[in-house]
């Protein structure tokens, strides 16, 4: 990371291993871009915590406009970074650090935060027939191996996936609420941390500054 620059990073996006890792990257007057794509400009009242905290947000509130239909105790979120969280705190969905987050054997809609193929393949298998699976993570170049007919198409279930943040910008930026207690409990999550330095276990999200 050049000098100066901060990455944002979602606990969900931590490869097991070494490898590139997905990021919101802060750099320059007042930008911000999702990993390489081009950068976005940050209107001049929002500092780039909260500029990140808006965009990983919509991403939340996309998946909540999915699973509206769906009872918030009939879904369960597989996931610990802070996608995971906004999408709980939104849905007032229980924490699985409580126990099973949900209760039903079979939840009607799976968020999934990891991009875990295992977590995936699993999920449409565990979803009730004509479930949704909505799928958000990052696939850290992994592959799931699916059969689509017997896993999906035969149980009648719907896939959705969520684009990455900064989709949109100029309007997440007009239309959500910077003080809003979500924006305040995301930045509370927030573990700042140096390039080269041990990120500390169990965060939701980091910022990394270079």
């Amino acid at each position: 990371m050049p000098p100066g620059t901060v990455a944002y990073v979602d606990q969900d996006w931590l490869p097991a291993s070494s490898g590139e890792v997905p990021s919101l990257v802060a750099a320059g007057e007042r930008t911000l871009a999702w990993c390489e794509s081009p950068p976005v400009a940050v209107p001049a009242n929002l500092d780039s915590d909260t500029a990140a905290i808006l965009a990983l947000l919509s991403v939340a509130q996309a998946v909540v406009a999915v699973v509206e239909h769906v009872p918030p105790d009939a879904i369960e979120i597989a996931g610990h970074g802070l996608i995971a969280r906004q999408v709980r705190e939104l849905l007032e969905a229980p924490s699985p650090k409580g126990g099973r987050s949900t209760r039903f054997e079979q939840p009607d809609a799976i968020v999934d935060t990891t991009g875990d193929p295992r977590i995936v393949v699993n999920a449409t298998r565990r979803v009730a027939e004509l479930g949704t699976v909505v799928l958000v993570g990052e696939s850290l170049g992994r592959r799931a191996e699916m059969n689509l007919y017997p896993d999906v198409h035969v149980r009648g279930l719907t896939l959705v996936g969520i684009p990455p943040p900064l989709q949109r910008a100029e309007a997440l930026f007009a239309q959500t609420d910077p003080d809003d207690p979500l924006v305040a409990s995301s930045r509370e999550a927030l573990v700042h941390v140096a390039v080269g330095t041990p990120l500390r276990p169990g965060a939701t999200w980091y910022r990394i500054s270079g």
